[in-house]
């Protein structure tokens, strides 16, 4: 804060720069680049469930809904969920019904 933020940026990549011995191997393709006040969170919510009555799945599906309803809300800035894994669906075709009408599962993708 307070700094010019172009220098502030060249100042960090030389930093790491000169460090670069002591980078762990698996930190690769790494970019230095400013951030915003609007990029830093200032409001961070935590779901659970009391007694774990909730699976991560139901929590997750809670906080997809919640972000949805906070991004209809002005100013409210860039907004994502964390944590548990995201929805998704699973397809079982029956071979059957995709001979009997001609499709092949890269049809059906």
């Amino acid at each position: 804060m307070g700094e010019n933020v172009e220098d502030s940026v060249i100042k960090t990549r030389d930093k790491l720069l000169a460090n670069q011995d002591i980078i762990p191997p698996i930190v690769s393709d790494w970019l230095v680049k400013p951030v915003d006040i609007d990029d830093v969170p200032i409001l961070l919510l935590n779901l659970s469930s009391p007694n774990r009555s909730l699976d991560a799945m139901a929590l997750r599906r809670i906080a997809d809904e919640l972000i949805e309803r906070l991004r209809t809300i002005d100013n409210v800035g860039k907004s994502w969920v964390e944590g548990a894994t995201p929805r998704q669906i699973s397809v079982y075709p029956d071979p059957a019904k995709l001979e009997a009408s001609k499709l092949s599962l890269l049809e059906i993708r």
